[in-house]
């Protein structure tokens, strides 16, 4: 709300920024159920990409 007391973002707008986080929870169980096919050291190493400890580059070939 703004000082005049309307409303500082549209209907759509309101409605998508409060959808958000229900997205990001059905994106979080499908990112999990992906990662349970990885083995313990692909699981290890996405986690240090993860992180930033690992930097990603082009594949070689």
């Amino acid at each position: 709300m703004s000082a005049s007391g309307h409303s500082v973002l549209s209907p759509g707008a309101a409605r998508r920024l409060l959808e958000r986080p229900a997205r990001a929870a059905d994106d979080r169980d499908a990112a999990r159920s992906r990662i349970t096919v990885l083995n313990d050291r692909e699981r290890h190493l996405l986690g240090l990409v993860g992180r930033g400890l690992i930097p990603i580059t082009g594949a070689e070939g």
